[in-house]
């Protein structure tokens, strides 16, 4: 079998490059290729230079970033790019599927409308076409420009849908939501929990130490890409209900804040002394430095987010107990699996609570986490994708 990992993320930060390298390298036995865009970010991967293939399109400029020139309108222009560069960018894979034959060609992620493009492009070739569907309600639930965006293009993804082989999601609540949406998945969805590597024992003192943090204090940290649905305002307004004995680290890079806007977040809240920032892209060694020396994640999406998410999953690799909001995948996910707490609604008094409740028994809950570590690992989830390949 002969399969082609597609990715278009892997030009921005945040974690599809991770994506990318975490299943090529996990299916061992399969002979395997990505095609990316010419501006991938691949150095810190083990993939092989002759099995990348690339566009010659660019998409490090549709990051967020970009976009805040442009204020409230930047979103919705980003939105058009998106569009424009997707569709050039399977233009470009449809070329190559001419070059070189595959049984499988695996979309990791892609921009809707694109899809439904290459989709059709493809609707004759007997190639197997799997994609992984990140987002997860097409329902109208609020009158935002991306609910409504995704209720009008429903119908061109169902038509998609007709050839597609396999969709992969992650976890069984997005599952039912897009089979509710797209009655067309029903017998060819798979919902998989986002994967995270085993825990393997961490000296936390030691990197604490390392990162110039409190050794005294209880860790809370927000980690990954900073976008405005991940609510930091509330997370930083959580660490002022909590005592002095929880101190805060914030890494990573700002998606459409400024350094002056979370600095005047934590200003207001006259928790300067509680916070350790590093605001910029992360390696990953920065990136994992700064878990193992975390004693609980904080995830504070804001509560119209229905989906899974990167960072929520890999505290799992760092043996870290978790506190998300309620709804959507990564309450089930929590709750399932005993990872950490569900606050009771997506306010700050109640996110720490929720903080409170899990450091109050946190070695039960760490202990949780280690377990569920080697159930939810990556090689467990590409095997789950081999299934869907040979399916």
């Amino acid at each position: 079998m002969k399969v082609l990992l597609v990715s278009g993320s892997v030009s921005n930060s945040g974690h599809g490059t991770m994506y990318l390298d975490k299943i090529h390298k996990n299916l061992k036995t399969i002979d395997t290729d990505v095609f990316v865009p010419k501006d991938a970010i691949l150095a810190d991967t083990d993939i092989d230079i002759n099995r990348i293939h690339k566009s010659d399109l660019s998409f490090s400029k549709l990051s967020r970033q970009n976009y805040a020139k442009y204020g409230k309108l930047g979103m919705v222009k980003r939105g058009f790019d998106r569009v424009s560069n997707g569709i050039k960018f399977h233009k470009d894979l449809v070329k190559h599927l001419k070059t070189k034959n595959y049984d499988v060609v695996h979309i990791l992620d892609s921009e809707y409308i694109s899809y439904w493009y290459l989709a059709k492009k493809l609707k004759n070739n007997p190639i197997k076409l799997v994609y992984t569907l990140h987002a997860s309600d097409f329902n109208l639930q609020s009158f935002s420009i991306g609910s409504v965006y995704k209720y009008l293009v429903k119908s061109m993804l169902n038509a998609s849908f007709s050839k597609t082989t396999h969709v992969v999601c992650h976890g069984e609540w997005i599952k039912d939501r897009l089979v509710l949406a797209f009655p067309k998945l029903k017998n060819k969805i798979s919902g998989i929990d986002y994967p995270s590597n085993a825990y393997s024992k961490i000296d936390k003192d030691k990197l604490k130490a390392e990162l110039g943090v409190p050794l005294d204090k209880t860790i809370i940290s927000f980690l990954g890409m900073i976008r405005r649905d991940k609510k930091i305002e509330v997370a930083i307004q959580t660490i002022k209900q909590l005592p002095d004995n929880f101190h805060f680290v914030i890494a990573g890079s700002l998606s459409d804040y400024k350094i002056d806007e979370i600095e005047s977040l934590i200003k207001e809240a006259k928790i300067e002394n509680r916070v350790t920032k590093t605001l910029k892209y992360l390696s990953l060694k920065e990136y994992e430095d700064n878990f193992k020396a975390s004693d609980i994640f904080l995830s504070t999406h804001s509560d119209s987010f229905p989906s899974a998410s990167g960072p929520v999953s890999d505290a799992r690799s760092y043996g870290v107990p978790v506190v998300v909001p309620p709804k959507g995948q990564l309450e089930m996910y929590v709750n399932i699996n005993k990872v950490g707490q569900v606050a009771n609604s997506h306010n700050a008094k109640d996110f720490a609570d929720a903080c409170l409740l899990v450091n109050s028994n946190i070695d039960q809950y760490k202990n949780n986490v280690i377990k569920v570590s080697q159930s939810l690992s990556w090689e467990s989830f590409v095997n789950r994708h081999i299934s869907i390949y040979n399916g």
